[in-house]
């Protein structure tokens, strides 16, 4: 399986985060707030202030890339 690593900040919200995936499922995630930072990992994947990434990083047929979709925001991992 491969390996993929995804980091992402939304800007909105004033967010940065890196996603770690094992095939198509996330094993592991950081967040980064104002003042603190968010872990989870498939041990520890939710507590009071979220949780982990539950959606399937997505195989783009057509070009052949990969791209994660939270929230609808498409990301091209290269």
């Amino acid at each position: 399986m491969s390996e993929i690593f995804i980091r992402r900040y939304y800007q909105e919200e004033n967010i940065m985060y890196y996603i770690h995936f094992i095939g198509e499922e996330a094993v592991r995630q950081l967040e980064i707030h104002t003042g603190k930072r968010l872990r989870y990992t498939t041990e520890h994947p939710y507590d009071d202030d979220g949780g982990l990434y539950d959606q399937r990083l997505l195989r783009h047929r057509m070009a052949g890339r990969l791209i994660h979709n939270p929230r609808g925001i498409r990301n091209r991992v290269e």
